[in-house]
């Protein structure tokens, strides 16, 4: 253990698991082999596709040698605990009892033992908070024990948080998908599954969609969901919209983008609704598409960003007229609504509760660990007494003290 807990060996491990993490910001994670191929094809250089699969920099958080770091750092921190910060914490009131190591004291003094100074220092001692035991003619007062047990505090947090981080790459889920207004559906379409995932069904419902505009341009935009059980009970509902995610749990949903997904038409000749999907042109401002049979005719329905209205062309694309939607499209037919679909991206993961708490019980105790812990020893020899005191902050002001 000697080896392990230096604290030489505890900083390098650390620089080392922070420079591959950032790097793990830099490559993209758990792409398709083909995003990779793409964006990082064969030429001169080393670094291609090649080199990020032979040392996994496609999956560094569960790569072996990822998780060997972490492992060899989680040791080197406990074995720091167990033979340096324990030992100092549970030995510090007797360690020093002995005379041949009062000496060896930073702060240290000998004064004549005059008109009761012992007691009248004891007395002192008390009323500055200090806890204090005797043993035969020594005593040993200390303060701030908070500060000498708070390193391993932050051992132990820092610790949960390696560990609950690890393990939360190997439960995690992400994963995308469109969801049509008024449409249930289950999570389906995943993007990423840690390795031991198990995989509970989640039913999500669109319930509505709109658009905020401001001066003719698109302002916000927002999704109303409801997350069910496998029966249908509504177990929560909330708004969506831009940097307003929904949390639930360990669930995270954020809404990431909107389209238009189909068109409803209703005929009253055979009372019956169709529906017509719409296409995405990829041409600015936005525009979908979509076909239609008419008694043996086809036309051409175009579709913009103002949902209100939609141009209808024949088949040889002769604009024909600007319709506003409910009108009737032709004979008997009208166009009942435009089907608008929102784009979800789903988190989960259940390390995350115990990852926050490790990183707020890293904080509080890297905080408490500056707080000074102070000792003093007594003892008395005859018409002498002898003072030593060591405190591990705040050097000057516990001497003036």
């Amino acid at each position: 253990l000697k080896f392990f807990n230096k604290l030489n060996f505890a900083i390098f491990l650390l620089l080392m698991i922070a420079l591959i993490s950032s790097l793990g910001s830099f490559i993209e994670q758990n792409e398709t082999i083909g995003f990779y191929k793409q964006m990082y094809p064969k030429n001169n250089s080393f670094f291609d596709y090649n080199f990020i699969f032979f040392f996994k920099l496609n999956e560094i958080y569960t790569s072996w040698w990822f998780l060997a770091l972490i492992s060899l750092l989680v040791v080197s921190l406990v074995s720091c605990s167990i033979t340096t910060q324990f030992p100092i914490v549970s030995n510090a009131k007797l360690s020093l009892f002995k005379r041949k190591k009062f000496f060896s004291l930073p702060f240290f003094v000998k004064v004549k033992n005059n008109y009761y100074l012992k007691e009248q220092f004891l007395v002192r001692l008390h009323r500055s908070n200090y806890l204090f035991y005797q043993k035969k003619r020594f005593v040993y007062s200390y303060k701030g024990l908070l500060g000498r047990i708070s390193p391993i505090l932050v051992h132990v947090s820092l610790i949960s948080l390696l560990l609950s981080s690890s393990l939360g790459a190997f439960l995690n889920i992400k994963a995308e998908q469109l969801y049509p207004k008024g449409e249930i559906s289950h999570v389906q379409n995943f993007l990423q599954l840690g390795k031991f995932t198990k995989i509970s069904p989640r039913v999500i419902r669109c319930n509505d969609f709109w658009i905020q505009y401001h001066k003719k341009k698109i302002f916000q935009f927002y999704s109303n969901f409801s997350l069910l059980t496998n029966y249908g009970v509504e177990i929560k509902e909330k708004t969506l919209s831009v940097n307003k995610p929904l949390f639930f749990k360990n669930l995270d949903i954020y809404q990431t983008d909107w389209n238009l997904a189909g068109l409803r038409i209703f005929s009253s000749i055979t009372n019956k609704t169709y529906q017509y999907p719409l296409f995405f042109t990829n041409i600015e401002p936005k525009i979908w598409i979509t076909w239609i049979n008419f008694q043996q005719k086809n036309y051409t329905v175009i579709c913009n960003r103002f949902f209100s209205d939609y141009f209808l062309y024949d088949e040889a694309g002769n604009f024909l007229e600007k319709k506003k939607i409910g009108k009737e499209i032709m004979n008997n037919s009208f166009l009942l609504e435009i089907i608008y679909s929102t784009g979800l991206l789903i988190k989960e993961n259940p390390t995350i509760s115990l990852v926050y708490f490790a990183f707020f019980g890293l904080m509080i105790t890297t905080v408490l660990s500056y707080f000074p812990y102070n000792q003093l020893w007594l003892t008395t020899k005859s018409t002498n007494v002898w003072i030593g005191a060591i405190s591990n902050r705040g050097k000057i002001g516990f001497e003036v003290e």
